[in-house]
């Protein structure tokens, strides 16, 4: 991404197409290159994208688990109508019968709702698996069952519903910066790859 928001068109081997310039993706060419594609739904940087997500997820999971929950990752059930869904993270409460479906995602800020529009857009995938979940994990008994939809900024920010997340669950808040260090770091990366990668 130049600074003019341009960049020279290349044909299929990677050579500049001569006196061509285009707002286009350079990688994909689907959308208009702009930060909120290249972190957020750019093909090329796909892989890097889920690292980023699996290492926000993993934070969690950790942090979860040091509070006794006894947590399972990338957890695959079904919804209502037999479609499969797969849940970042199902945590059960000890010495309870909650258990909580936790999925969190990286979001480009902008000036929308986006925490509420995350917690809808969760809700909707996964309130009707709790009968699925149940029956996989019977050896818990019957849970009650809550959905957290979480979202971190992919320039760092940290979400109001992250952090009341943390103090419902009394994780430790120091985390936060980290892991704001952590998306935005993983965010810078991804943008070098789109820029000056192979």
């Amino acid at each position: 991404m130049r600074g003019d928001g341009y960049h020279r068109r290349r044909d299929e081997h990677g050579q500049v197409i001569r006196g061509v310039e285009s707002t286009r993706c350079r990688r994909c060419d689907f959308e208009n290159e702009s930060i909120q594609h290249v972190l957020g739904s750019c093909p090329y940087g796909e892989l890097m994208r889920l690292a980023r997500h699996n290492k926000v997820k993993h934070t969690l999971t950790s942090l979860l688990r040091g509070k006794g929950f006894d947590c399972y990752e990338e957890v695959q059930c079904t919804d209502k109508d037999g479609s499969i869904r797969k849940v970042d993270i199902i945590a059960f409460e000890p010495g309870s019968d909650r258990a909580f479906m936790v999925d969190p995602t990286i979001r480009y800020e902008t000036n929308n709702d986006i925490g509420q529009d995350v917690q809808a857009e969760k809700e909707g995938l996964y309130a009707s698996c709790a009968k699925s979940i149940n029956d996989l994990f019977a050896n818990h008994g019957k849970r009650e069952f809550r959905v957290f939809g979480l979202w971190v900024g992919g320039r760092g920010t940290i979400s109001r519903e992250m952090e009341q997340f943390f103090k419902s669950f009394r994780l430790d808040k120091r985390i936060l910066p980290e892991m704001a260090e952590m998306v935005l770091s993983a965010s810078i990366r991804m943008l070098h790859h789109h820029i000056n990668g192979p």
